[in-house]
C-alpha cells in the first residue's frame, strides 16, 4: 500500500523510485550532483503543501531514499561552470539543473536517465549521455 500510494504522488518531472534491493542486486551505482537532497525536499514540500503527502510520512521516504546510497559529487564553478553553461545551451534550458547532471555523466562516464522527454530528445540531438526512461 505504501508503495502504491507514493508511485501515485509522483510528480510526472521526479525521478522513478528504485528499490534498493534491485539496484545492489544489479550492482549499479548510483550518482548525483549535491542539488539533489534540495531537489528531493522541494518535491516532498510541494507534495505535502498541495496535500498529496502528509507531513509525517517524509521522514520515512527520506530514510528509503537513503538506503540507496547515491553518492553525491560536487560542482566547482571555476572547473565546471563554463562547461555547464555551454549544455546549457545546448538544451536550449532556462536553467542549469539538468545541465549539472548531464556534466557529471560526462565526467562519470555514464548516462542519465530521465522522464523529461524534451531533455532527452535535446540531448540525443547533441550526442549528450541522456536516456528516456519508459
Amino acid at each position: 500500500m505504501r508503495s502504491e500510494r507514493r508511485q501515485s504522488l509522483r510528480p510526472a518531472d521526479a525521478p522513478v523510485g528504485l528499490d534498493p534491493a534491485q539496484v545492489s542486486l544489479n550492482e549499479q551505482k548510483l550518482a548525483s550532483q549535491t542539488a539533489l537532497p534540495y531537489e528531493i525536499a522541494n518535491v516532498l514540500a510541494r507534495l505535502v503543501f498541495d496535500g498529496a503527502l502528509q507531513v509525517s510520512e517524509v521522514g520515512e521516504i527520506w530514510d528509503d531514499l537513503a538506503a540507496l546510497r547515491v553518492a553525491l559529487h560536487s560542482f566547482n564553478l571555476t572547473e565546471d561552470g563554463h562547461e555547464v553553461a555551454t549544455i546549457t545551451a545546448q538544451l536550449r534550458r532556462r536553467h542549469a539543473t539538468d545541465s549539472t547532471y548531464v556534466h557529471l555523466a560526462l565526467r562519470l562516464e555514464t548516462v542519465v536517465w530521465t522522464l523529461d522527454a524534451a531533455l532527452a530528445r535535446d540531448a540525443a540531438d547533441h550526442g549528450l549521455p541522456v536516456q528516456l526512461l519508459s
